[in-house]
């Protein structure tokens, strides 16, 4: 993979793993936050589905594939912001933030635009 290492992608894939786990807890109980998180929730499983598909041939799709797991991360993280209130909430939010510095450090050191 570009310098995305099994183990890399092993912890990208248990923290969004993590991530999702607030649209089960305690969130603002609202229409528009069940649809939001709804939405996140679908994104954040795109994400995950994603991460089986890099190959250590195929450095383009890697690229492909890094850039949609980073549009889907960053749509997902404003809803996990702002719908969630129980108290795992700053430690998840931390690890979407994390997974989405982790992606743009990839694509800044291994693909072009």
């Amino acid at each position: 993979m570009i310098g995305l290492t099994a183990r890399r992608c092993a912890r990208l894939v248990i923290a969004l793993a993590l991530v999702a786990r607030p649209i089960l807890a305690e969130t603002l109980n609202t229409p528009e936050c069940g649809s939001a998180l709804n939405d996140a929730s679908r994104l954040v499983r795109g994400v995950r589905e994603r991460q089986m598909h890099f190959s250590r041939y195929d450095p383009a799709e890697n690229c492909r594939l890094l850039r949609e797991n980073l549009d889907d991360l960053v749509a997902a993280r404003g809803p996990l912001d702002r719908c969630p209130t129980g108290e795992e909430h700053t430690k998840d939010l931390g690890q979407i933030d994390a997974a989405i510095e982790q992606i743009r450090a990839q694509l800044v050191g291994n693909c072009r635009r």
